[in-house]
């Protein structure tokens, strides 16, 4: 019974949390999309396939993307903003990062481009997998516009939080705040996520307690760590008032992912018959032919089994 119940925890916790974790991965790609009109002093054209085609093979080709850019450009050969976007898709793909920052630095120092919060956002995410957060500091200290700033500074405080640093990541949320950059719940979510892997369960309702101060909506992912916070110290009765609260918040939507997380919390406290019920609503707002819906009948069976 151990064994399975902890199987299935792991596997809860790991789903609860899914829509924060993929954040990377999605906006990655996404980043690169939102790219703002250029000045009119750069040149556009509507330049032929084989002419792209070769740009990107030469670039792809080479260490150093940004050489192959200005060579391109100092030859008299016009560069498409669409180009950069499929060149440096194809950069992320094969996970070469520094390559793929090396083009957001190259357009950053061109007088003509100017960069999205979007973009600075994608640049701090690499910079931190290419150099390290130190450097990543002193990049978000040089961004200026508080678009920009907001934009860059959930991938650091991402990083910290990876890293399970608390002290910087403290001290980043109080100049955040100063800052009034906190105005969404994914910086909370993410300092969290930093005390529940650092088994600080009792700062997560603090958290809570300060985004409802600062009158900040709460979403999934939030109700959803919350909620755990209290099924790791068995504290039933809190994280049930927890999800009471999240029902009648009509901001979010009660999904598959908080009805495991709430199975989750009576697994670890014993109450399998209230679990087993979670479960099958759980499995009910899911697609009947889906591997997750295989896994909750799974385990249910497992544990009715016992």
């Amino acid at each position: 019974m151990a064994i399975r119940s902890l199987l299935i925890t792991n596997h809860l916790r790991n789903n609860s949390y899914c829509c924060k974790l993929q954040f990377e991965a999605r906006n990655l790609v996404q980043f690169l999309l939102p790219i703002s009109k250029p000045s009119m002093k750069l040149k556009y054209i509507h330049n032929n396939s084989s002419s792209s085609s070769r740009l990107e093979t030469e670039i792809l080709r080479l260490k150093s993307p940004s050489r192959a850019l200005q060579n391109w450009a100092n030859n008299g050969n016009k560069i498409k903003l669409s180009q950069l976007n499929v060149i440096s898709k194809q950069l992320l793909k094969s996970r070469r990062y520094k390559q793929a920052l090396e083009i957001l630095q190259w357009m950053e120092n061109q007088n003509d481009f100017r960069l999205t919060p979007g973009h600075h956002a994608l640049m701090m995410e690499l910079i931190v997998k290419v150099n390290g957060l130190n450097r990543a500091g002193e990049y978000f200290e040089r961004i200026s516009g508080s678009a920009s700033k907001k934009s860059a500074s959930l991938p650091l405080l991402h990083g910290y939080v990876k890293e399970r640093d608390i002290v910087k990541a403290e001290s980043f949320m109080i100049k955040l705040s100063s800052s009034g950059l906190l105005v969404t719940p994914h910086p909370y979510n993410e300092m969290m996520k930093l005390y529940m892997a650092l088994s600080l369960y009792e700062k997560v309702p603090l958290v809570i307690a300060e985004m409802k101060r600062n009158k900040l909506c709460r979403n999934v992912l939030s109700y959803n760590l919350w909620m755990g916070a209290f099924g790791e110290v068995f504290e039933v009765a809190k994280a049930e008032m927890v999800y009471m609260e999240m029902v009648s918040d009509e901001s979010v939507e009660v999904g598959w992912s908080t009805l495991a997380s709430l199975a989750n919390v009576y697994i670890k406290a014993g109450f399998v018959d209230k679990a087993l019920l979670v479960l099958k609503d759980a499995e009910m707002k899911l697609s009947s032919n889906g591997r997750l819906g295989y896994f909750f009948s799974h385990h249910a069976v497992f544990i009715s089994e016992e």
